[in-house]
This record gives structure tokens, sequence and C-alpha cells, in this order.
């Protein structure tokens, strides 16, 4: 089962794996948004608030999964 295992390193290394999916996240979350409620600002809120929550989780799963 040691092959399925993340490999010991820095927290940095681990979420700057995927700090471009979270780049490519928040325009089409505003994208979606902005259609959605026929608002640029509920748009932005909406993609901020998305990105966010992700980014949270991403954060806690690689710190759960690195200490």
């Amino acid at each position: 089962m040691d092959e399925f295992r993340s490999r010991r390193g820095s927290f940095l290394s681990f979420t700057a794996t995927f700090v471009p999916p979270l780049v490519l996240f928040f325009p089409v979350c505003l994208l979606l948004g902005a259609l959605l409620t026929q608002s640029s600002i509920a748009g932005l809120l909406i993609a901020v608030a998305a990105t966010a929550a992700l980014g949270a989780v991403l954060v806690v799963g690689g710190a759960r999964r690195l200490g």
C-alpha cells in the first residue's frame, strides 16, 4: 500500500499543485455565476465564495495528509 501514499514534503509544495486549477476555476465560476444571476456583482460573489470553499477544502485535506 505504500505506492498509494503521497510522499512527505512541505505543505507549500502540496498546495502549489492546486494553484493553476484554482486560477482557472475562478473565471469559470465568475462567468457561470454572472450568467445565471444576470448580475456581475452576484457572479463575482459566487466566484469568490466557490473558489474560497474549494481552496479551503484542499488546504484542510493537504494539512491532514501531510500532518
